[in-house]
């Protein structure tokens, strides 16, 4: 695929947004989090699948990442023909001021993606650092991006306000290590 596709959703972002409210706390409570690299919903990501939770608008969300990454195998966009693709997802939930700083997913020769949904935040920016250098990204609700997860890093930035986003990986069965009741088969 081109390194980094943005696309608008219909999705009911206020309906995703409550839901993430009721995830943040449930999470929040059900585990642990003493190592905090950005936020604690996000440090705690192999803890959980958000897609797993049976909340409002969850199983749209679902669709509509699938539905992005299937247009992207279909159209020879992205280099994942025949894998078997296994999905994880989980919350980026931010207190005003809160960030995540340059960091990467998966080594390049995985070929694996990486995405987010952003519920609140617009007008929010992830910074990408791609092999043409780096990209600005300004966050719209609504809006899912999907990149090449190809080993180069990405960040947020500062905001005024709450930010929250729902990230993703999409990954090639064989390149799972860890994660038993985690990953949903795409």
């Amino acid at each position: 695929m081109k390194k980094i596709s943005i696309s608008n959703t219909i999705l009911d972002t206020k309906e995703i947004l409550e839901s993430c409210y009721k995830l943040k706390d449930m999470v929040l409570e059900m585990y642990d989090c003493t190592e905090v690299i950005g936020t604690k919903t996000t440090s705690l990501y192999k803890n959980y699948n958000l897609l797993l939770f049976p909340f409002p608008g969850f199983h749209e969300l679902f669709h509509a990442i699938r539905d992005e990454v299937s247009y992207h195998l279909r159209t020879g966009t992205a280099f994942l023909h025949e894998k078997k693709l296994y999905l994880q997802c989980w919350l980026n939930y931010y207190e005003p001021g809160q960030f995540i700083p340059y960091h990467g997913h998966w080594e390049k020769e995985l070929n694996t993606l990486h995405g987010h949904f952003c519920v609140k935040g617009h007008n929010t920016v992830t910074t990408y650092q791609t092999e043409e250098g780096e990209k600005e990204i300004i966050n719209k609700e609504g809006q899912i991006v999907l990149t090449d997860s190809d080993g180069f890093k990405h960040r947020t930035w500062p905001s005024e306000e709450e930010r929250i986003t729902i990230a993703f990986d999409i990954v090639p069965r064989e390149s799972i290590t860890w994660g038993v009741n985690h990953w949903i088969p795409l």
